[in-house]
């Protein structure tokens, strides 16, 4: 399980994560970034093991991605 969190302020809208993972990621209408299955800033998905390359390639650091354990 990962933990996606959004950072909308950092954005820039370069397009980078939702041309990778347009399942996950999409835009408003303002051209930050959003997650697609909410409207939270943070969401826990089954994702695709490489999803973590949206956060790698994020020029300003507005994705972040870590493993997310159920206790």
């Amino acid at each position: 399980m990962l933990k996606i969190q959004i950072i909308p302020e950092q954005c820039i809208a370069c397009g980078i994560c939702a041309a990778l993972f347009p399942n996950n990621f999409d835009y408003t209408d303002d051209g930050i970034v959003r997650l697609v299955q909410t409207s939270a800033n943070e969401l826990l998905v089954e994702g695709p093991p490489n999803l973590p390359e949206s956060q790698k390639k994020c020029p300003t650091h507005a994705i972040r991605i870590s493993s997310y354990k159920s206790q």
